[in-house]
């Protein structure tokens, strides 16, 4: 491949999209007939076999942009911010002469977990946190209350901690965050996690605003959050599969009452995964159209992936926490390179990861990549993935009484022949 100019690079994550509910993928509902159009139409590679390296958000935003695994970074259960001392996918690619613009619809990738680092904007469509989460005092608080699941407690032990160590002002921050989070976040009272839609058009348009207005090469991070619990697909897509008389149209979608108190019925949740399917079917649309009429370019790398999947039922599970089956860890992976207009099906095994090596392949970057990240362009194929759960016990002791402490959850997924 021939590249002699910088070539524009627009990332987009989709949140918790699923590569098995996807008719892309051989799903048996026609979930994305829009990307298959796209794929074709445009000379996409699909990657068959894409793998995550973790069950949700910022240990696997991490290894996007880092290459490295979760373990290797240290984002995970016990610590959701990026540490400032590992170098960033946009940071490169800022010294490399791009303009680096970041979109996140999802408040646990932003200014307070450090994954603004690196981008010359950063743009915050939610935020979960108030304080900026990567300093060590948080860490430690963080650690600490490991133990603690009702809030009443963890109110208890931060104010102990705070006297304890004489780090009232941190302590007071971190209890703010906590507060925020529950009430922005986790209730799903309001914000992206009650309607993800105006924020997904939000973000498509902020992006077009600074692809077009650009006189130098830009790297254009987005995430967006449409697939993403509490699923509530907008009109006309609602009720394409799910009962308009559904007596399930009102129940919780918090997962952690279906874990933690009591199971959601079998017809419960597939009415949920009706709902997701709408979701998805809403997602392909709008992306179609976003690329359709802005990226028409044939020098533009354009990228569209996931974070992770969903669980509606398997093997037990509903959502994405405690989770390292294919329904969570398998995810697209949908590459357009720049000057290629030949559309391609790879089956070979590859991660998420692995777009951090092939962007720095892709832009010609002296800096060497690490070994846990495998090019995409490169004849060397992957032989294994790995995936990851570091520090389980932050949910498993809810369920457990603490068993499970200090043991990690690790899947290997050999290479597809």
């Amino acid at each position: 491949m021939n590249i002699t100019k910088l070539p524009n690079i627009i990332l987009i994550v989709c949140d918790t999209l699923s590569a098995k509910h996807m008719s892309l993928y051989g799903y048996d509902r026609r979930t994305t007939p829009n990307l298959e159009r796209l794929v074709e139409e445009k000379g996409f590679t699909v990657y068959e076999n894409c793998y995550s390296t973790s069950c949700w958000t910022p240990p696997t935003h991490a290894s996007i942009f880092t290459g490295l695994y979760p373990h290797e970074h240290g984002v995970h259960e016990l610590n959701y911010a990026l540490p400032d001392n590992l170098i960033t996918l946009p940071e490169v690619l800022k010294m490399m002469g791009y303009y680096t613009v970041g979109i996140s619809c999802n408040g646990l990738i932003g200014v307070p977990t450090n994954f603004n680092k690196g981008f010359d904007i950063f743009v915050e469509l939610e935020r979960w946190r108030i304080f900026k989460a990567n300093a060590p005092a948080f860490k430690q608080i963080h650690a600490y209350l490991k133990d603690y699941a009702k809030p009443i407690s963890k109110i208890i032990h931060i104010l102990q901690w705070a006297v304890k160590n004489k780090k009232f002002v941190v302590s007071l921050q971190y209890l703010i965050n906590a507060i925020y989070n529950e009430i922005r976040g986790n209730t799903g009272w309001f914000g992206v996690t009650k309607n993800a839609t105006p924020y997904t058009l939000k973000a498509l348009n902020i992006a077009k605003k600074f692809y077009i207005k650009s006189s130098k090469s830009i790297f254009i991070f987005l995430n967006l959050m449409q697939t993403h619990h509490k699923y509530n697909p907008p009109s006309p897509y609602r009720h394409t599969w799910s009962n308009v008389k559904s007596h399930y149209k009102n129940h919780t979608q918090d997962h952690r009452i279906h874990y933690f108190k009591r199971s959601f019925s079998k017809e419960c949740i597939e009415y949920f995964k009706d709902l997701y399917d709408e979701e998805v079917l809403y997602l392909d649309k709008v992306l179609y159209n976003f690329i359709k009429s802005t990226f028409i370019s044939n020098d533009n790398l354009i990228i569209i992936t996931s974070d992770h999947g969903e669980h509606f039922g398997e093997y037990g599970h509903l959502g994405h926490i405690l989770s390292l089956h294919d329904p969570v860890v398998k995810v697209p992976l949908l590459v357009k390179y720049p000057f290629n207009q030949r559309y391609e099906i790879v089956p070979n095994l590859v991660q998420i990861n692995d777009i951090y090596a092939t962007i720095m392949d892709l832009v010609r970057c002296p800096m060497p990549t690490p070994l846990s990240s495998k090019s995409l362009l490169s004849s060397e194929k992957r032989k294994k993935a790995y995936m990851e759960i570091v520090h389980p016990e932050g949910w498993l002791n809810l369920i457990k009484d603490g068993r499970f402490k200090n043991e990690k959850f690790v899947r290997i997924v050999d290479g597809v022949k």
